[in-house]
């Protein structure tokens, strides 16, 4: 049945339609005063050129992106040329991500980093496919915490993010996951390139702070979802962690020895 007949003919924007979306009229409303704002002077098809964009995969999927971030029916941009809705839709997620940053060290917020995350998936998909996230954890941060107070952790995590954002390249994604947890979203990177750039990360972390962090690489392999592709990383990074443990455990003590009495 046609979307309009379900609603009884009622137009896009209209309570009716709202109601339906489950939306608030006003949130509804400025929903679609900022949609009209937004796609002010958007050109649509000639009559020879909406066949062809009606065939055209990418060009739907665009006005299908832009209507599900304004929670809008599809339809309401069937006129809408492609160009200008990838644009629009690429600005919003800017707009989101922007206000969705971490107060303290500055990296995306968990919410905004997921979105961040299925998007570069999306389009490794439709590349090369080589994407690889990195799962960081903090050692020791808890110590830190009981022994030098909170701001001193909060400050290691500051320099730590900031190391992050300021080695990687300007197209990755570094999200604050929660805690001293760190992923980091490296496109176009097999888990060996990862590895290179994170480790001198790692290195350079160590020699300023005398800290270390724990890593977990997880290579997208065309079928994994974000979620999955993070929990692989995330056990990855514990793997890591038994191993550190185990080999610290092997070492001599670093405590001097009594010397035994003549």
């Amino acid at each position: 049945m046609d979307p309009d007949a379900r609603g009884g003919g009622a137009p896009a924007g209209s309570p009716a339609r709202r109601a339906r979306s489950g939306l608030p009229q006003e949130a509804g409303r400025a929903r679609g005063d900022e949609a009209s704002i937004l796609l002010a002077g958007g050109l649509a098809p000639t009559a020879s050129e909406e066949p062809r964009e009606r065939r055209n995969p990418a060009a739907r999927e665009a006005r299908d992106r832009l209507a599900g971030m304004l929670r809008l029916h599809p339809r309401t941009f069937r006129d809408l040329d492609s160009e200008l809705a990838s644009l629009v839709a690429s600005r919003i997620d800017e707009v989101l991500e922007a206000s969705g940053m971490d107060e303290l060290t500055g990296a995306l917020r968990r919410g905004a980093g997921q979105r961040a995350l299925e998007r570069e998936i999306a389009r490794a998909r439709r590349g090369d496919g080589r994407l690889t996230i990195a799962f960081i954890d903090v050692d020791g941060l808890k110590h830190v915490n009981d022994s030098d107070g909170h701001a001193a952790g909060d400050r290691l995590l500051k320099t730590l993010a900031e190391m992050l954002v300021g080695r990687l390249r300007t197209y990755d994604v570094v999200i604050r996951w929660g805690g001293d947890e760190f992923v980091c979203v490296l496109a176009g990177c097999d888990a060996a390139s990862a590895g290179q750039i994170i480790g001198t990360v790692a290195a350079e972390f160590e020699h300023q702070t005398r800290r270390s962090f724990s890593i977990g690489y997880a290579q997208f392999d065309g079928t994994k979802t974000p979620d999955e592709l993070v929990i692989h990383a995330d056990s990855q990074l514990y793997a890591a962690k038994r191993v550190r443990k185990h080999l610290d455990s092997g070492k001599p003590s670093q405590r001097k020895r009594r010397r035994p009495l003549p």
